[in-house]
Parts: C-alpha cells; sequence; structure tokens
C-alpha cells in the first residue's frame, strides 16, 4: 500500500504544491469537495493510488516527476566523451558502483546516509545513446541552525540528466539554507558535518560522469561559451519596442552632423573606431530618453516570452556593472541600464541575468510571471528558480541556454 508519508511531502518542504496536486486529480477524474485543503487533496490521491496497480505506477510516476521539478537550482557542466559508452557498459559500471542497485521510486526508497541511486533511464536512437537521466537520494540533518542545537532528518533527492546530442551535463538540487551530514548517531548539528545543496550536486555529477566515462571541456573556453549564451538570453528579451525603434530611425540620420559639428567645435578629427563608438553612444543615448519617457511600460513587456528586470556584468575595463529595476519591473525603464548598455551589448557577454518568464501553462498558477536568475560562473552555468515551476518551463528555460551556447 502507497503511503504519501514522507518529508518530502510536508508542505513545508514546497515539493508538492496545490495547483500541481489539482492537476493530478484533474488528469485523473479525482473529485476535489470544494473547501478541501492540501492535506485532504494528498488522501484523495492515496486512495487513488491504492485503487489499482496501474493507479500506484501513475501515481509514483507523478511525485517523481513533481520531485524533479519546483523551486530548483540547475548546475551545468560542458562535458566531452573519454571512451566510448552504451547501455550495456552503463549497467555494469552502475552495477560495479552500486552493487544493492534496483530501479525503484523517491518516495518508495529507504533513505541512506550516502548519496544512493534510486533509479536511471536510458534514451535510445536505435543504439546510439541520446540521453541518461538519473535520481539519486540522500538522508540528511536540517533545522534552525545555529538557533536551535538540534535538527530533524529529511531525505534530499537529487536528479543529473546527460544531454549525449549537446554535450551538456545538468544537476539539480532544491536549494536548502540549511545541511548537514546524518550520521544516525545524533541530531545534534555539532556532531554531524556541516554540507551544502550545491556541494551534494557537485557531488552526484562527479558521479555520473564517472558512469558515463565523461570529462569536462577545457575551462576557458567554457567559460566564455556561458557568458555568451547568457548574453544571447538577455539579448532575445531585450529588444528595442517597434515604437521606440520607429522614433530612434528619425534621429538617425542627424548623429552624423552631431559629430561633424563636435569636431568643428572643438577642432578635432575623430579616427574611424572613435567615430563609430560616438555613433553608438549617441544611438544609446536617444534610445535611453525614449524609453524612460514612454508612457505605455507594456512594450517593453508584450511579444516577448520574458523580460530582464536586473543584470550583472564585468566590463572591458574589469568593472563591475550591476543594474536593476523593481521587481517584475523590465529593466529596459531604467536609466542605469542604457548608461551600461554598451558594457554588455558591444562587447556581447554577460555574467548573470535576472528575468521573469510567462509560464507555458497558466491554469493553475495564473499570469503572474516566474523569476529565473541565469549565471555564468567560471566553467559552470546556474539557472535558479526561486519559485514553484513546472518542468516544461525548467525545459524552456534550458533548452534556451543549450541552443545559445558556442564555443
Amino acid at each position: 500500500m502507497l503511503k504519501l508519508d514522507s518529508s518530502l511531502t510536508k508542505e513545508n518542504r514546497n515539493y508538492l504544491t496545490v495547483p500541481v496536486l489539482k492537476d493530478f486529480c484533474k488528469r485523473n477524474s479525482i473529485k476535489i469537495v470544494a473547501g478541501s485543503n492540501r492535506a485532504d487533496i494528498i488522501k484523495l490521491i492515496e486512495k487513488f493510488a491504492n485503487n489499482s496497480d496501474e493507479n500506484e505506477r501513475q501515481t509514483l510516476d507523478f511525485l517523481e516527476q513533481s520531485f524533479k521539478e519546483g523551486a530548483k537550482t540547475l548546475k551545468i557542466k560542458k562535458i566531452r566523451k573519454e571512451i566510448e559508452i552504451n547501455d550495456v557498459i552503463l549497467n555494469r559500471k552502475v552495477k560495479t558502483h552500486f552493487p544493492e542497485y534496483e530501479a525503484s521510486y523517491i518516495i518508495t526508497t529507504i533513505p541512506q546516509n550516502n548519496l544512493d541511486l534510486v533509479r536511471y533511464s536510458v534514451e535510445l536512437d536505435g543504439d546510439h545513446l541520446n540521453r541518461i537521466s538519473f535520481s539519486f537520494l540522500v538522508q540528511l540533518l536540517t533545522g534552525k541552525y545555529p538557533k536551535e542545537d538540534s535538527g530533524e532528518v529529511i531525505v534530499y533527492p537529487i536528479f543529473v540528466d546527460v544531454d549525449f546530442e549537446t554535450g551538456f551535463i545538468i544537476g539539480r538540487g532544491k536549494p536548502v539554507s540549511v545541511l548537514f551530514e546524518y550520521n544516525e548517531n545524533s541530531l545534534k548539528f555539532s556532531e554531524n558535518v556541516k554540507t551544502s545543496y550545491m556541494r551534494l550536486i557537485d557531488q552526484a555529477i562527479e558521479t555520473v560522469q564517472m558512469l558515463t566515462n565523461y570529462s569536462e571541456e577545457e575551462k576557458g573556453k567554457v567559460e566564455k561559451g556561458f557568458k555568451q549564451a547568457v548574453f544571447r538570453l538577455l539579448e532575445s528579451f531585450s529588444f528595442t519596442p517597434k515604437e521606440i525603434e520607429k522614433k530612434v530611425s528619425k534621429f538617425n540620420p542627424k548623429i552624423e552632423g552631431i559629430l561633424n559639428c563636435f569636431e568643428n567645435v572643438y577642432n578635432l578629427k575623430l579616427d574611424k573606431n572613435l567615430r563609430k563608438s560616438a555613433k553608438y553612444d549617441l544611438g544609446i543615448f536617444v534610445e535611453k530618453f525614449l524609453s524612460i519617457t514612454y508612457p505605455d511600460e507594456e512594450i517593453f513587456i508584450k511579444d516577448r516570452d520574458a523580460f530582464p528586470y536586473r543584470i550583472s556584468v564585468m566590463d572591458h575595463e574589469y568593472v563591475k556593472v550591476d543594474e536593476t529595476a523593481g521587481l517584475r519591473q523590465p529593466i529596459q525603464r531604467k536609466e542605469a541600464f542604457f548608461d551600461n548598455k554598451k558594457a554588455v551589448f558591444f562587447h556581447k557577454k554577460c555574467d548573470k541575468v535576472h528575468l521573469c518568464f510567462r509560464r507555458l501553462n497558466e491554469k493553475y498558477f495564473g499570469n503572474k510571471p516566474y523569476r529565473v536568475i541565469v549565471e555564468a560562473k567560471q566553467d559552470v552555468c546556474l539557472i535558479d528558480f526561486p519559485e514553484y515551476v513546472r518542468e516544461e518551463d525548467i525545459q524552456n528555460v534550458l533548452s534556451r541556454i543549450l541552443e545559445f551556447y558556442t564555443l
């Protein structure tokens, strides 16, 4: 009998939200009585699961997917193949490193104190591996450290996907501020070793790299590629609206005259490169004041799947540029964005961008956009989803980064 009683199903863990539970009930004709709370809905799903083996399988698949999506941090690494791998070799290596492995589900797995492989699935194209997905589970200690001396035991899932087509490995886990390794002998924080969710994601990624014979690409190349990918993501959602573009184009013919006047007044002669730079600066100046004074903010939000509200970049002179608008307010309405636009758009690199994305399906979560933070950090790219999002939304953001990446 399936029991949905786990640290993962507790409301404060935010793995299972009411909109997601309602969606599952709707798709499986589970009637929810008006006024039902989250606990009531979980009981209904539990009852549904225990009606038949097929219902139980559907419920387990749903839970597995729900644990993987939601508020997560994704860590992306570019990898290269060392030795050819296939599903036979992979299965052999899994059995060697996890001798007690038997495919299971997170909700039904008895947690271990070390990173344990729960299941993995292989996507094949004939004999060719396209993708492998791994689910890991570990037992940890969390709580109100350092205010309290002891914590509570939780199970913590980590997921790793290897995309052989694009050559990326993607680890993900839920951000948790307090995590300690758990030794079963004590609930006291002082008697356990502190860890972090990023450290656990790294551990899972390293395990998968060992199982799949993949190693990391050269750091210098990768850092450049990820910064360009973050820039292209920013660029794709911060284009100049048509309404502003038309106004700017009316002024462009006058720029040459302004530069000529400048040269005459100060008896200067700008060389080709300086003149190009000055024209670019004047264009930004015009766009800036047309944008921040435009009466309708919607032109910076409509006709795009997302809009940026904060950017961070180290410019070509190694000056840190970090500009922000109000939460869920487009940054193209802020003077500071245009004051530093050249540092970002002229050099086509960006370290970090905060965006608001539209949900692909607004039925259960409404039309309020969700926040995403994308950061190129040395040899990795981090994507942070601070609030609950469905897997389709995670893939919508992730696929853009993988597509925009170029060495």
